[in-house]
């Protein structure tokens, strides 16, 4: 877990983490938006 090849994290990823923990902890409706918004952009609109 120590090495950088193996599994670093990136700065911008660290930040959209920690936001999408906060969210989910202080705003659970707002983090399901989100998170339903993440998937369809993802999956494609049907």
């Amino acid at each position: 877990m120590t090495g950088p090849s193996n599994g670093r994290w990136e700065p911008w990823l660290l930040t959209a983490a920690a936001a999408a923990a906060v969210l989910g902890v202080l705003r659970p409706d707002l983090y399901a938006d989100a998170v339903d918004h993440v998937v369809t952009t993802l999956v494609g609109h049907h």
